[in-house]
């Protein structure tokens, strides 16, 4: 189960009633772009708005990851098998609905495509992925079997929850058209950007890349694990359309 807070004077709890108390549940991530995505937001978050107060619901060894400098944070860690997907969604389904009702809390808000199914609060639930397509590439049974599962929690969370994000338009017409979600209940909020990303000059950039990784010819550059949901292969194909010859070079 998870920790409570402690500390808090009479004072203190009257001026919390006064206020929403959101808690957020970070524990499905695990590694890349999930976990990118909350060390972004929490502090963004922190500076935005300091009146309601905010539960940060993480895995024992994530309290670090997702530790936020603000008084009205608190890091809350959840002892049990976080490293197994099963545990996780176990204890998502049924203690978290639990924990929710006892502490009190206003909003939940789950940002990794994971929501309860039966939820004793109001619940945000933002959806980053499409497991259809992932799943039509998969070869074998054992990762079909997995995709197939993404797609029936995501499909359960959805319709579950109060309000739903999705990261694209073309996201939010899949939730409407394949999982049949109200589309007058999806927000679309984009992925933001760091500022390291803004655009440079052009010949800067080619004498980087020279310098870095030996790349003289003209090149394209994908961001991304190689997945073969990432679709990387269209994106070999679509080059050797377009130029009708690709040299495709592997950087450490």
């Amino acid at each position: 189960m998870c920790g409570k807070e402690t500390g808090l004077s009479g004072g203190q709890r009257v001026a919390r009633r006064k206020r929403l108390k959101i808690a957020i549940n970070t524990l499905s991530a695990k590694a890349g772009g999930g976990i990118t995505h909350l060390v972004n937001l929490l502090p963004e978050l922190a500076r935005l708005d300091k009146v309601n107060s905010y539960e940060i619901l993480v895995a024992p060894e994530k309290q670090d990851v997702f530790h936020v400098d603000a008084p009205n944070f608190r890091v809350i860690p959840c002892r049990f098998p976080s490293r197994s997907a099963v545990f996780r969604l176990l204890w998502e389904q049924f203690f978290l609905p639990i924990y929710t009702l006892v502490n009190r809390i206003d909003v939940l808000y789950c940002p990794l495509n994971s929501a309860p199914f039966l939820p004793t609060v109001p619940q945000v639930c933002t959806i980053r992925m499409a497991p259809d397509e992932v799943f039509s590439v998969q070869r074998e049974w054992k990762r079909k079997l997995f995709w197939l599962a993404q797609s029936v929690i995501i499909w359960a969370s959805a319709h579950a929850s109060t309000r739903v994000m999705a990261i694209s338009g073309f996201l939010k017409w899949k939730l409407v058209r394949l999982y049949r979600v109200s589309a007058d209940r999806i927000d679309v909020a984009h992925h933001g950007r760091s500022l390291a990303f803004s655009p440079v000059d052009r010949d800067e950039a080619r004498a980087f890349v020279r310098e870095r990784f030996g790349v003289e010819k003209p090149y394209a550059l994908v961001v991304a694990d190689l997945y073969q949901h990432k679709n990387c292969e269209l994106i070999i194909e679509l080059i050797e359309r377009l130029r009708r010859k690709v040299t495709i070079q592997k950087t450490a």
